[in-house]
């Protein structure tokens, strides 16, 4: 789906290939999707604090 970018910039750093979606960077991909994911729920405004019962 061409969601995502992962370069080596040692190897790469004019990022032309993208290792999004080799096999050998999966891990470093899902690391990098949950550390985003975290940091989204954490920036998330979740409105006024409740203050009531209900």
């Amino acid at each position: 789906m061409d969601t995502g970018q992962l370069y080596d910039l040692e190897k790469d750093p004019g990022e032309f290939v993208n290792l999004w979606d080799d096999p050998k960077h999966q891990q470093v991909k899902a690391e990098l999707m949950i550390r985003s994911y975290d940091i989204t729920v954490m920036a998330t405004n979740t409105g006024s604090p409740m203050v009531g019962r209900y």
